[in-house]
């Protein structure tokens, strides 16, 4: 199918690379020409000197046309995950009219570099994406991983699947859309460190008086009696630190995913308190929504991206995905 208006602002990279070959095709004759005034017409050089003298104007050509063609890229780092992030932050500008889904993600795919694994409807899958479902949406400048979050909310809202879409890492950095019963099914558990949102700070509001009369008084002779009166010893009441764990993995199951918890009746993800940590067994994106990651670019934090709500601390320990 023609999928022409995808395409309507190719990436600058490309445009300029075209423009290089164009000129790498005279770059021969160039060189050819230069070599040929540059030699006088009684010249004794041999062979060798003036395939050396052509190779040497040839690469001094070839080397200014390459550096002005020279576009930025996007630094690697050592996280594969991080890299796909990086290379969904590039926006782009789309106008979809009545087009195939499969054909959007295919473009996707193919103008970021990074391979998506879908999960589409088949005669072997009864719960996936429909890859004939069709979609019009315009989109002027935007990451390709806000233009992925919104054709899965299209499609949560339009399709009403049984199992709702989304998106998550399904390791080495291998991006992975599809309902959430096969994304399920890739679960890990993570460790996140809580201490710090368990410590409780008492709250004196019985703190004694001070007598300031009594402090001079005992300055011109008198006994040493102490400034502070009243009760000093309340005990304030502060409650059990597993009841305040309690109350933090109560929050987690009801506001991230809530079908999804054993406690709820799901199976796709579990949470128990063990020595100041939350145990969490759930596919990746429970634990993004839960925590975020912590290698997400500040390119997709300025325009928004499902990174997580971060109900625990960043600094949690957390295996890459």
């Amino acid at each position: 199918m023609h999928i022409a208006p995808l395409a309507i602002h190719a990436p600058l990279r490309t445009r300029k690379a075209a423009l290089i070959r164009r000129r790498l095709s005279i770059v021969g004759l160039a060189a050819s020409a230069l070599a040929c005034v540059a030699m006088p017409a009684q010249a004794h050089a041999t062979a060798p000197t003036q395939l050396a003298a052509q190779a040497s104007i040839q690469s001094s050509i070839l080397s200014s046309i390459m550096q002005a063609g020279r576009q930025p890229t996007l630094r690697a780092t050592a996280h594969p995950s991080r890299n796909v992030l990086l290379l969904l932050s590039r926006p782009l500008t789309v106008n979809l009219d009545d087009q195939r889904v499969e054909d959007i993600f295919g473009y996707i795919a193919e103008t970021t570099g990074v391979p998506l694994e879908i999960h589409y409807l088949s005669d072997t899958l009864d719960s996936g994406i429909d890859p004939d479902w069709r979609v019009t949406m315009n989109i002027t400048g935007v990451p390709a991983l806000l233009l992925i979050e919104r054709l899965i909310d299209k499609a949560n809202r339009e399709l009403d699947p049984i199992s709702r879409y989304e998106w998550q890492f399904a390791g080495e950095g291998r991006f992975e859309i599809g309902p959430l019963e096969q994304l399920n099914r890739r679960p890990k558990v993570e460790l996140y460190d809580v201490r710090d949102m368990l410590f409780v700070i008492p709250n004196f509001d019985e703190a004694p008086e001070f007598d300031l009369s009594s402090v001079l008084q005992s300055g011109q002779g008198g006994g040493g009696q102490s400034p502070f009166s009243g009760n000093s010893d309340t005990d304030v009441d502060v409650a059990p630190e597993s009841e305040r764990a309690q109350t933090i993995m109560d929050l987690i199951t009801t506001l991230i995913e809530p079908e999804e918890w054993s406690v709820n009746g799901g199976d796709a993800a579990s949470i128990r308190y063990f020595q100041g940590s939350l145990v969490v067994s759930g596919p990746d994106y429970i634990h993004r929504k839960l925590a975020g990651y912590p290698f997400w670019p500040s390119s997709l934090t300025r325009v928004g991206g499902r990174e997580g709500i971060r109900l625990l601390p960043a600094t949690s320990t957390r295996t890459a995905p």
